[in-house]
C-alpha cells in the first residue's frame, strides 16, 4: 500500500512538471511563441536599419562639408514645385 501512495504521489508530481513544461509560463509552446516573434520582430528591426541608412545618406548629401547641388534642386523642384522660367510642369498622378 505504501509503494501505491508513494507511485501516485510520484506519478501526480510527474503529471505536473511534465504539463508546465508543455504549456507553463517557460514552457515550450510559450517558447515557440517567443522564437516567432523574434524573427518577426529581426524583420521590423533590419527594415528599420534600412530606413536609417537612407535617411543618413540623405542627410550626408545636406551637409555643408559635401552639399550635393544636385540633390538639392531635385528636392526643391519636388517639394516646392521649383521651376526655372523656361520650363513646363506637368502634373501626373502618382496612382
Amino acid at each position: 500500500m505504501r509503494t501505491f501512495i508513494v507511485t501516485l504521489i510520484l506519478s501526480i508530481v510527474l503529471c505536473y512538471l511534465a504539463f508546465n513544461a508543455l504549456s507553463g509560463d517557460q514552457g515550450l509552446a510559450r517558447w515557440t511563441a517567443l522564437q516567432k516573434q523574434e524573427k518577426e520582430l529581426i524583420l521590423v528591426l533590419e527594415g528599420i536599419q534600412q530606413e536609417k541608412s537612407l535617411v543618413e545618406a540623405r542627410i550626408q548629401r545636406l551637409s555643408p562639408e559635401s552639399l550635393d547641388l544636385d540633390y538639392v534642386e531635385e528636392l526643391a523642384r519636388r517639394k516646392l514645385a521649383y521651376a526655372r522660367k523656361d520650363e513646363i510642369i506637368l502634373s501626373l498622378d502618382e496612382h
